[in-house]
């Protein structure tokens, strides 16, 4: 499993996976990382977000978590209403291809 947030090298302090809020599972410390960007993204771009660590966690099984990416059959997490907040009921898992259909919307309602 490749991963994105977790170093690849040694460091010299060692520190315990049992005592990491995830676990020792390194698949739920990319989640957990990915959930933290996702929220911090969010932040940045002043949009409302109410998933928690545990709703987002729910919202992406293992198998699809490792299917995310920049392709177009990749998937992501995408809003249902522009309007509305990153929430349970306003957001789904989804191809890349499907949320790049909705661009134009994207453009104009966020201005």
């Amino acid at each position: 499993m490749m991963t994105k947030y977790v170093p690849k090298t040694v460091t010299t302090r060692r520190r315990d996976p049992n005592t990491w809020i995830t676990g020792p599972c390194p698949l739920r410390r990319e989640k957990r990382y990915a959930w933290l960007k996702h929220r911090a993204q969010c932040k940045f771009r002043n949009e409302a977000y109410e998933l928690t660590w545990e709703q987002w966690e729910a919202k992406w099984s293992d198998a699809d978590f490792l299917q995310r990416g920049r392709h177009k059959l990749s998937l992501c997490l995408m809003l249902v209403d522009l309007s509305g907040a990153w929430s349970v009921d306003n957001t789904q898992v989804v191809t890349r291809h499907t949320q790049l259909k909705r661009n134009r919307e994207y453009r104009h309602d966020r201005q």
